[in-house]
């Protein structure tokens, strides 16, 4: 026989987690109604008899004091006994009630005809593994959605091209924006796993303390308040504070390693300037003085365009501007700029085929301008911007050593890349580039002509 006071007990036990079952008033005693095996022997679906109360047992009290209905009883159920319910996951031909009906079980044999539920609406990519480095995964959404250390996010970049471009030229564009992209953030998971492998505790407690003054000087700098400075940091990059703070604590590890392993042992010596000079930069610092030209054509019969172009220099507005509009008809791709080194003397220069223009392009000083000069039914101006000297060693070898420096950083740090791959684990290139470039065109690819240039 199975006793219902041992139900009650069992149902206390974890009832009391929720609404306090072992209260501070003594415990009534509970019912003795017993069930015999012939209380299981009545047909399907017909409802017991209820069992006669005992003269010590209290009566059920239901909250809502609605009968309780006379159906057989489901094990399943969720045990709540204030009014019909349906049962999670119940199927029949019940209709979905009213906000105000009751909500009603419909019994039967489940259906297991396994037809699929139709989807709320189409899948949408959330984010995806795209490969590792040293263990470390690399997500989707850190390459277009968050971006690393050092570099920005793609996504905004690839979405606002995609309103510029065709399909096809886009096309070219990712693939070409991931490659860079992607290499650069390998770099840095290289850098960055290498930095934390070697880092001792004292000089991260250090790079911590750094990063918390960063974080309280941008703090001052939105009004001293951390709520301020999260809605700042969100609109102005697109991070959480937290978000924003990892960055800043990788950066800065980053830049770390790096000068200890790769700046720090470049040494750029006066003898390596000068070697520079006359050697390698010859062409960029030795050169013939070259003179910067802009040039406007106009034809000859647009009495309007020749006024427009003269009205506007009259006003004052900058030639290099004008000569980019529309109304020049010389544009070439440069907005009519021009240079021309002079390799002999001045008097003896060549810088156009046109005599008429040449005559006057020698005689000029910079920021004179010429025009409208008659060069056969186009009417031309012609603007002198500058002449470009060609600077001595002393004057150059600021700008050298910076030529130099950048040089040799790029050479190091490629044979310490290439030392840090070489011992590393990590996804192909190629796989990792082909999974982002799937990626963007989902999410990116334009799908018709491009709406503005």
């Amino acid at each position: 026989m199975i006793h219902r006071a041992a139900i009650g007990l069992a149902a206390c036990s974890v009832g009391s987690l929720l609404a306090g079952c072992s209260g501070g008033s003594a415990a009534r005693p509970a019912p003795t109604v017993s069930l015999s095996a012939a209380d299981f022997a009545a047909a399907p679906g017909a409802a017991p008899a209820p069992a006669a109360p005992s003269t010590t047992e209290q009566p059920a009290r239901i909250a809502d004091a609605r009968p309780i209905a006379a159906a057989p009883l489901d094990i399943n159920g969720t045990g709540d006994l204030t009014g019909d319910r349906p049962v999670a996951g119940a199927s029949g031909a019940a209709a979905a009630p009213d906000a105000g009906a009751p909500f009603v079980g419909v019994a039967g044999a489940p259906d297991l005809s396994g037809a699929d539920v139709p989807p709320a609406g189409a899948a949408v990519l959330v984010d995806a593994k795209i490969g590792d480095v040293n263990g470390n995964p690399i997500y989707a959404s850190t390459f277009f959605d968050v971006g690393s250390a050092t570099l920005e996010p793609l996504g905004p970049r690839l979405a606002s091209e995609a309103r510029r471009r065709g399909p096809q030229d886009w096309l070219v564009f990712a693939r070409d924006e991931i490659n860079l992209r992607l290499d650069l953030l390998v770099r840095d998971e290289l850098l960055r796993g290498e930095a934390l492998a070697s880092i001792d505790p004292q000089r991260r407690q250090n790079l911590f303390a750094f990063v918390r003054s960063l974080q309280e000087q941008e703090r001052r700098v939105a009004g001293g308040s951390t709520e301020a400075l999260s809605r700042e940091i969100q609109e102005r990059e697109g991070l959480s504070l937290d978000q924003w703070a990892r960055r800043q604590e990788q950066e800065q590890l980053i830049r770390m390693h790096v000068y200890e392993k790769i700046q720090r042992r470049i040494n750029i010596s006066w003898r390596d300037i000068d070697q520079a000079y006359n050697g390698r930069f010859a062409d960029i610092y030795q050169h013939p003085p070259r003179y910067r030209f802009f040039l406007i054509n106009v034809p000859a019969s647009a009495a309007e365009d020749r006024a427009s172009v003269e009205t506007a220099l009259a006003s004052g507005q900058e030639f290099e501007e004008l000569a980019a509009l529309p109304v020049n008809r010389f544009r070439n791709g440069r907005g009519g700029l021009e240079v021309r080194e002079l390799t002999g003397e001045l008097a003896n220069a060549s810088f156009f085929p046109s005599p008429v223009l040449n005559d006057a392009a020698k005689t000029m000083s910079p920021g004179d301008t010429r025009g409208p000069l008659d060069l056969g039914g186009v009417l031309a101006w012609i603007h002198l911007d500058a002449v470009e000297l060609p600077p001595g060693l002393y004057e150059a070898q600021l700008d050298v050593e910076s030529r130099l420096q950048v040089q040799r950083f790029n050479e190091l740090t490629a044979r310490y890349l290439e030392k840090l791959i070489g011992r590393s684990s990590m996804t192909s290139i190629v796989e990792m580039r082909a999974r982002l470039l799937g990626i963007a065109v989902e999410r990116y690819k334009p799908e018709a002509a491009p709406r503005t240039r």
